[in-house]
């Protein structure tokens, strides 16, 4: 029995295309993500935190698929704890969904 404490993460990835002799200054975007961390214990250290911060940026690269864009800040906006399971517990799909009938 391997449980985790769940917790998924509400966060926004602030970025700025690079600059380019046409548009020298461009403007900043905002971009809304979620993640998901997993923990030993039910607190939600320092090294959590970066994790969050590193998985809105694995995210936000791979929904934008351009690496002419930098990420300029992360900014956590919600942690949600969803509770103490095994990983097979979390990805169980409720039954008379749609990908349950599959």
């Amino acid at each position: 029995m391997n449980k985790k404490h769940y917790f998924l993460i509400a966060g926004q990835v602030i970025y700025q295309p690079l600059n380019t002799k046409d548009q020298p200054e461009n403007p900043l975007g905002v971009m809304t993500l979620n993640t998901l961390v997993t923990t030993d214990e039910m607190l939600f250290r320092v090294r959590d935190i970066a994790k969050a911060q590193q998985g809105l940026q694995k995210q936000f690269y791979e929904t934008v698929q351009d690496n002419t864009i930098k990420i300029v800040n992360v900014i956590l906006v919600n942690v949600s704890y969803l509770g103490l399971m095994e990983q097979e517990d979390f990805m169980t799909v409720p039954e008379g969904t749609k990908e349950q009938s599959k």
